[in-house]
């Protein structure tokens, strides 16, 4: 009891900071900034201070029925309201910052300094959308780069900035600061070290800390965009109210067409899966239906795309695994998990079923075996207060490594050598055999090893057994050995132009083997229809029977 009663003070407190943080601000700029601005600029930036503090407001105190009303409104939400007001106001800030460089008295250095300023309005704008740091290594330090970046380059232009505009500047930097403060400094409330402070009232990393995170970045930013409104609709400038007119209006459209570009491009996934007019590949117990998978492959990394469709409702605190695992021992050798990212359909209730796209890509280690074949697995998860549920396969169309594990591809990390020289014998599909090292005699009951070098000089398609025979003239008794050329490790259908590779044989000879001499063949066959692939010579005659002859074995 004595932990909820410390929680729930501690959640007053939050709230009394933030209404001394919001009621200030306001103040002040009602009464040292409004008064300055071109009357569309003032509408403007009061309509949008109310909105978000509304929406802190109902975020904060907003007693939702269901886990998707809860969403719809949680401040650190994706794809949601609070998420698409804060893209807004930031791609607007890049209009404006656009707007105030096309100033006809605006020097040309301050000129590019503002659309420099609006290039990162933009990217920041789109960042809380797509969620785009997600997925980029160590960004805290980039996003403090920039942040560094900017506030020192808007200190210079305040410098070279007559007395009556710099007003503006420094409500910029304010901006900027505070933003900053809340996407950065506040994270760093998740140390185990602070939060340890504050006993049971840990939650959300520590501090419910997207409480005090998420209204200060919205702050920052509408103070930073107040302070461009300022140098593009500012009064004493040229134009009066023909310009506050135009700008109001160019600005009122610029917000529309973005909110209108992020409604078509959450569309966009639909219109994708019906233009694809993909079948089912796989459905999992949680309501996903995966529709189409794209993976790509590079020499440092797998990505894959997914295609899904889900009740809105049920598309929340889901994720995605791709693992990557040694086809030969199951050890995972890299995993990437990545939280689904929603979109903007909120407007069509929880029971809509739309279609989403997701992207994952995970990292191949630097000491990743070479020549190795690896599965590319897929599974889905749900997390349900800290606890991570993997969400079993109702049906699929593709192959599974288990109730959970969707296989969606392999992969290799290839290792190219130079040619050798002239192979012994050479097999359709760009297959070669190069060289085989075999003793001369071996005893019954014991293991014959036999060396085999490949080469491939083309991709391979398909999936190759070599087969290894053992002739007794004598008594007229063959000796059948059958396996990959390569082992497990390595299907033939994975083989790739510049392979050359080796694999030892250890064929155990039964102890009852007629002694005497044997002599010993090798080719291969296809292995869905047992068709042996024609073999030649150096000279590019065919082997007989298509088996090439590697010599005669003494067994004692």
């Amino acid at each position: 009891m004595a932990g909820l009663d410390a929680q729930s003070s501690l959640q007053a407190a939050l709230r009394l900071s933030l209404i001394l943080l919001y009621a200030p601000t306001g103040c002040f700029a009602l009464v040292r900034l409004a008064p300055r601005l071109l009357p569309s600029a003032r509408r403007l930036a009061a309509w949008l201070f109310i909105g978000q503090a509304l929406l802190v407001l109902i975020a904060l105190e907003f007693q939702p029925a269901s886990s998707w009303q809860a969403w719809l409104w949680h401040l650190n939400g994706a794809g949601n309201i609070p998420a698409m007001f804060a893209s807004a106001q930031l791609a607007l800030a890049a209009a404006v910052a656009i707007l105030a460089a096309a100033m006809p008295n605006r020097r040309g250095w301050h000129r590019r300094y503002l659309l420099a300023m609006a290039l990162l309005f933009l990217f920041l704008a789109l960042d809380e959308y797509f969620q785009i740091h997600e997925t980029l290594p160590a960004w805290e330090l980039m996003y403090a780069a920039l942040g560094t970046a900017a506030f020192l380059a808007t200190g210079l232009a305040t410098r070279d900035t007559p007395a009556s505009q710099r007003l503006w500047h420094y409500c910029l930097l304010a901006g900027l600061a505070v933003s900053g403060a809340g996407a950065l400094i506040v994270e760093q409330l998740k140390r185990p070290a602070l939060c340890d402070l504050f006993g049971d009232v840990m939650r959300d990393g520590c501090l419910w800390r997207y409480i005090i995170e998420e209204p200060l970045e919205l702050l920052g930013i509408w103070l930073a965009l107040v302070a461009l409104l300022g140098m593009a609709l500012g009064k004493g400038g040229a134009g009066g109210p023909a310009r506050s007119r135009r700008g109001g209006r160019l600005l009122l459209a610029w917000s529309c067409l973005w909110l209108l570009l992020l409604c078509l491009w959450s569309f966009a996934p639909r219109l994708e899966v019906g233009l694809m007019s993909t079948s089912l590949s796989a459905r999992f117990a949680s309501g996903t239906d995966l529709h189409a998978i794209r993976v790509q492959r590079g020499a440092h990394d797998v990505a894959v795309h997914l295609h899904t469709s889900a009740r809105q409702a049920d598309y929340r605190a889901l994720g995605y695994s791709l693992v990557i695992v040694d086809q030969v021992t199951g050890g995972e050798l890299a995993r990437q998990d990545l939280f689904s990212r929603g979109q903007l359909l909120w407007i069509m209730g929880a029971d809509w079923r739309h279609s989403y796209r997701e992207s994952l890509q995970v990292p191949l280690p630097a000491d990743m075996p070479a020549n190795r074949a690896y599965w590319i697995l897929l599974t889905q998860w749900q997390e349900r207060d800290g606890f991570f549920a993997t969400q079993a396969l109702s049906e699929s169309r593709l192959p599974r490594l288990s109730d959970t594990q969707l296989i969606i591809g392999e992969t290799l990390r290839r290792q190219i050598t130079a040619a050798s020289s002239q192979p012994m014998a050479g097999f359709d599909g760009g297959l070669a055999l190069t060289g085989v090292v075999m003793p001369s005699s071996a005893a019954r009951g014991q293991s014959l090893p036999i060396a085999f070098h490949w080469r491939a000089d083309a991709a391979g398609a398909d999936d190759f057994i070599q087969f290894l025979h053992l002739f007794h003239a004598e008594s007229d008794a063959w000796h059948v050995y059958d396996q990959q050329p390569l082992g497990a490790r390595l299907p033939t259908r994975l083989w790739y132009a510049g392979l050359a590779d080796s694999q030892t044989w250890q064929l155990p000879l039964p102890a009852d083997m007629p002694p005497g001499k044997y002599q010993v063949f090798t080719g291969l066959y296809r292995h869905s229809d047992q068709q042996r692939l024609p073999a030649a010579r150096p000279d590019g005659s065919p082997w007989p029977d298509n088996r090439v002859a590697l010599g005669i074995l003494e067994v004692e």
